[in-house]
């Protein structure tokens, strides 16, 4: 089991990939969304407890800083999914607008697996 995040963006959002310290790796393109995935047992960008994350001040100021909007997601890989897995949820929940709205601030409470829109 590994926790991670992925970050899907309107357009390029090559910021992420030059984090020095939690570098984000663009995964793909597809359903014009580019995919942005990175592991994280830490809790960098949210606190975990069981199957429920709460927004650090990190967070908020990194998804803050992607200006043409994004999808967010904090998972957990059970049962040797893969980042493909998570991408095909993401598409999945945008494409049924399955989305939750997520105003990104300090202790925002999200569901782990769960496909967010951020709105600032």
């Amino acid at each position: 089991m590994s926790y991670g995040y992925m970050i899907a963006a309107a357009q390029a959002a090559t910021e992420l990939e030059k984090i020095r310290y939690g570098r984000f790796w663009l995964f793909g393109v597809k359903s014009n969304l580019w995919f942005y995935f990175r592991l994280d047992e830490g809790g960098y960008l949210t606190h975990r407890s069981g199957l429920i994350s709460h927004m650090t001040m990190d967070g908020v100021a990194l998804l803050a800083s992607i200006k043409s909007g994004c999808y967010f997601m904090d998972f957990l890989l059970e049962n040797k999914e893969g980042e493909l897995a998570m991408q095909k949820r993401v598409v999945l929940a945008v494409q049924r607008n399955e989305v939750m709205l997520l105003r990104a601030s300090i202790d925002s409470q999200l569901v782990i697996n769960k496909t967010y829109k951020v709105v600032l």
